[in-house]
């Protein structure tokens, strides 16, 4: 069985993303069959929401072949904070330790998804400065070592061009924080 996660930017730039992630999860399932999709709970970032969205919209089309994981910490777990996902729309629950969640700002609960998965969909748009680069790095480098891991890129280049464009309209202390 594939295991699929998600990475990309708090804010969503593409007024496509719900049909570029359904293309996206149909690729994954088409081509390895029966897959895992881990959805992280994340109240602040509209773009893992949206992903689950998404999945869900995905298993209605492949239910026999989609398996929708939630990931959360156990202090959610416990106080039963889903961001209003039932339980019933969910096929499994993982439950991880609060380190995951609080060391880097939570990349590390990211890069615990990444080590399970055998592809990501990548929605994330390393012009803009955002704390998930550094996992896409580790995802690229893990691709380079031929580790198993198949990324998808639903990114749009016109998107990264508009980013590049508002980028060198800006003065040089406004880059650089940009990059940073």
């Amino acid at each position: 069985m594939a295991v699929c996660s998600f990475l990309g930017n708090s804010e969503i730039y593409d007024v496509e993303i719900d049909s570029m992630l359904q293309n996206a999860i149909d690729r994954v399932v088409n081509e390895a069959g029966k897959t895992e999709f881990l959805c992280y709970r994340s109240i602040t970032n509209a773009f893992f929401k949206q992903c689950f969205s998404s999945v869900l919209k995905a298993k209605a089309r492949h239910p026999d072949d989609i398996t929708i994981t939630l990931v959360l910490s156990e202090k959610d777990y416990n106080e039963k904070e889903t961001d209003g996902i039932p339980a019933c729309m969910v096929d499994k629950i993982i439950c991880l330790e609060e380190k995951y969640f609080e060391i880097a700002g939570g990349k590390q609960i990211l890069l615990w998804m990444l080590r399970q998965s055998t592809h990501l969909i990548n929605g994330l748009y390393k012009n803009l400065y955002d704390p998930e680069n550094c996992v896409l790095k580790v995802a690229q480098n893990r691709v380079q070592k031929k580790a198993n891991l198949h990324i998808v890129d639903i990114t749009d280049a016109d998107t990264v061009q508009a980013i590049l464009n508002c980028n060198t309209s800006m003065n040089e202390r406004e880059r650089y924080t940009s990059r940073a």
